[in-house]
């Protein structure tokens, strides 16, 4: 059986963005707010490898009123404006989303939910399994033998999911999943401003429900209820009932809304997706999606051929041997008055000191008298320095048994600061991700002894 994947855009995004909220509330160095995109990315992600679906569609609401607010004037009322962090991500999921040739639809006069409840039902009747993901209990309605919920719960980044099938739902409530309508319609929501009927909880619903079958059966039977309280309740709300009812019952008959073409799940527009990655610093997003050697879109080759110019024209990688290169390493240095210095992965020390050379030299070849004038300078306070991973430079050092000192800035520690998430903090890859050079590119030549 064919499959489509269903994404409830408005609810998964707000659920990401307070998954990731408050000291875990990511933006870039431009100061983008990307929690959001980024939890509705690894949402996402995971239930793309979970369910492979043939289909696919996420659907969001519109700011103008719908049919509901026709209904009850009061619809949504009470709802908070949505914070700037989070409405500034809407654009950049769909951005996203349209990178990825994912479908998104949109339609004035009604929610997102009626979008979905159409295309899930009308693929349900095609033999089509329909997987919905939402953090929206009101699709609970719509579950059937080939419609189920995935609803997913997000904290701290970490994303756990409830899966809603038919019997897992009977089991849970002990009633038919279409009859959560009318538990909807006697305990309201306050979320939407659904009245309900006062005083009429999820608890006391269910259990009408259970009893009774349907809220019209309920009013049937009015005079047989034996607790007066809920009783008189319910007899007093009883138009505020049905037209909850009415408010909470998603639509399932949109016209014109399938083209089974349009949803197919397709490749990405993989260097539109690695050019928005790279915008919004997701590191471990071009890495997870394969795009690591994709040229992206906003980069053209004279755009990379000038950013890598300085390294290109006004810098040398000098590998220090002799004893001229040597006192040229000396002399720059007690001329500097700051110098950048790092430990690659063979262990070598690369030194910056000015635009005209970075030096590269390893300990281990080092003469005494040379080693003596090298240690002197790392480990003098007056010499002012710019590490990278100051942790791998003292645990080179301590082989020898020297320390450094005038250290006054870590770009390894200033890479974790600025982005938490990346998987990679090389001085290469930050230089990649924050000022587009390409280190990489320059060659370094073997040691001579």
């Amino acid at each position: 059986m064919k499959k489509i994947m269903l994404i409830d855009g408005n609810s998964i995004l707000n659920r990401a963005f307070y998954g990731l909220s408050g000291s875990n509330m990511l933006k870039t160095d431009e100061g983008i707010h990307t929690n959001a995109v980024y939890g509705f990315l690894n949402i996402l992600s995971k239930y793309l490898a979970d369910e492979k679906p043939d289909y696919i569609a996420v659907a969001f609401d519109m700011r103008a009123k719908t049919f509901r607010h026709d209904q009850y004037e009061e619809y949504k009322a009470n709802r908070k404006t949505m914070p700037e962090e989070l409405a500034e991500q809407f654009p950049l999921i769909k951005e996203v989303l349209d990178a990825m040739n994912i479908k998104r639809i949109e339609i004035e006069g009604f929610e997102g939910d009626d979008i979905i409840g159409t295309l899930a039902k009308k693929c349900s009747s095609k033999d089509i399994e329909a997987v919905v993901v939402t953090g929206d209990k009101d699709f609970f309605q719509l579950i059937n033998n080939k419609i189920r919920i995935k609803y997913p719960s997000s904290r701290m980044g970490k994303t756990d999911t409830y899966e809603y099938t038919e019997k897992f739902f009977t089991d849970r409530y002990g009633i038919m999943p279409e009859q959560f309508i009318d538990v909807k319609a006697l305990m309201g929501d306050s979320s939407d401003n659904i009245p309900g009927v006062k005083g009429i909880g999820e608890k006391t619903a269910i259990s009408l429900i259970k009893e009774y079958g349907s809220l019209e059966n309920i009013y049937a039977n009015i005079e047989s209820l034996t607790a007066k309280s809920a009783k008189q309740k319910l007899i007093e709300n009883r138009e505020m009932a049905f037209l909850s009812k009415e408010l909470v019952t998603i639509k399932t008959d949109i016209e014109d809304l399938w083209t089974e073409d349009e949803f197919l799940f397709e490749e990405p527009n993989k260097s539109q997706l690695k050019s928005i990655f790279e915008k919004l610093q997701f590191k471990s997003f071009i890495k997870k999606f394969n795009l690591e050697n994709v040229k992206a879109d906003k980069i053209s080759d004279d755009d990379n051929d000038a950013n890598n110019q300085f390294f290109d024209e006004v810098s040398e990688l000098k590998n220090v041997v002799s004893e001229k290169d040597f006192l040229q390493l000396s002399n720059s240095i007690n001329e500097a008055e700051k110098i950048c210095l790092l430990c690659n992965s063979d262990n070598e020390l690369i030194v910056y000191i000015s635009d005209e050379y970075i030096y590269s030299f390893s300990l281990e070849h080092c003469k005494d008298k040379k080693l003596r004038v090298l240690l002197e300078w790392i480990s003098s306070p007056g010499v002012k320095k710019v590490v990278h991973d100051y942790k791998s430079i003292i645990l080179l050092l301590n082989k020898y048994d020297t320390s450094i000192s005038g250290v006054i800035f870590d770009t390894k520690i200033a890479g974790y600061l600025c982005n938490p998430a990346l998987s990679d903090y090389s001085i290469e890859t930050l230089c990649e991700t924050y000022i587009s050079v390409n280190l990489r590119k320059i060659k370094k030549n073997e040691l001579a002894e």
